[in-house]
């Protein structure tokens, strides 16, 4: 009875109980298999809870169109890549993506083609970056990729020449085909900025002007370079 006494404790308490009298054939026993059923019950409930809450904190970081980071999470990726930075010196760059033109599609075949068009974008530019990289959509046509550890700038033109190319490529909605280009501005540290705001703002200057040079191209900030 001591112990029943100590696992009702243990069990109002929110611990785990211990080793009961299952086999028992008495009230005793009776008590320790209701225990042990309520303990279950309780572990279960807690689980789905704890899955509950991981999935809405995933949920709350996380595009629900296109899976990749949201807008909430491409801050705090920017944020924690230039606290690295002030750590170990490494360069940090942001791309930002505009589809050309997306708005054509929306305004004429309706917003489920403009939909799979956006996942699509999504799926090639979070495949044709790396793990440590951090693409987002920042809402409607607007993407954009934090590249920590940022190559040289040569390496940063061929990886925003092989996303335009990516994002280009055909995409295929229920037997129709479409195309659809990105402008694409680029900033980095030091260059352009050590601050979250300094960054965005050159690399949305670079990408009017990639823009206005005609579609599916990209600019580094202050540079003249168009892929």
């Amino acid at each position: 009875l001591a112990q029943i006494g100590a696992a009702a404790r243990q069990f109002a308490q929110g611990q785990v109980v211990g080793a009961l009298p299952l086999s028992r054939e008495d009230e005793i026993g009776d008590l320790a298999r209701t225990f042990d059923r309520m303990q279950g019950a309780l572990a279960q409930q807690l689980k789905a809870l704890e899955d509950s809450q991981h999935e809405l904190s995933t949920l709350a970081r996380q595009d629900g169109l296109t899976g990749l980071a949201n807008r909430r999470q491409f801050h705090d990726s920017l944020q924690s890549a230039l606290a690295q930075r002030r750590r170990t010196g490494q360069v940090v760059a942001l791309l930002y993506v505009d589809l050309d033109k997306f708005k054509l599609i929306n305004d004429t075949h309706g917003h489920e083609a403009g939909d799979a068009v956006l996942l699509a974008v999504a799926q090639r530019l979070r495949a044709n970056t790396r793990e440590v990289d951090t693409p987002a959509r920042l809402g409607g046509d607007e993407f954009a990729v934090v590249v920590a550890q940022a190559p040289e700038d040569a390496q940063l033109a061929a990886l925003a020449a092989k996303l335009v190319e990516a994002v280009a490529e055909p995409i295929e909605w229920k037997g129709q085909w479409f195309r659809v280009a990105c402008s694409m501005g680029i900033a980095r540290t030091p260059a352009d900025g050590e601050t979250e705001e300094q960054l965005m703002s050159a690399a949305d200057t670079a990408m009017y002007v990639a823009k206005q040079a005609g579609q599916g191209g990209f600019r580094f900030h202050g540079l003249h370079d168009c892929g």
